[in-house]
């Protein structure tokens, strides 16, 4: 079983196989763009996967000159997983005028 899950930009992402037991580790902002990405280019809905969060994470709205996605894009491009806080704040610095939500689009799973 990998220990590892690929990342849309070319390299490995996540520590964790996914299962409950031992989930996908979201570590750092790079971590969190990866799984925006791949949930929003459809290239996974994540159905069945288990996801923690791991440390503080401040997302700006930019990162690395691009701007920043939020997780969905509507109702058939939707995050379909579980995704455990474990205690830690995953913050979002938007302007008001145009504020989003983490994730923009759940389809029936857990938080």
């Amino acid at each position: 079983m990998s220990s590892y899950a690929w990342s849309c930009r070319g390299g490995w992402a996540w520590t964790g196989s996914g299962t409950e037991s031992n989930p996908y580790q979201i570590n750092t902002v790079d971590d969190w763009i990866t799984l925006c990405t791949n949930v929003n280019k459809g290239s996974s809905t994540y159905q069945d996967k288990f996801f923690k969060l791991m440390a503080e994470i401040t997302v700006e709205e930019t990162f690395n000159g691009a701007p920043t996605k939020m997780v969905g894009r509507g109702e058939n491009v939707n995050f379909r997983g579980t995704f455990d806080g474990n205690g830690h704040k995953l913050t979002v610095n938007y302007d008001l005028v145009n504020c989003t939500l983490y994730f923009t689009s759940v389809h029936e799973n857990p938080l």
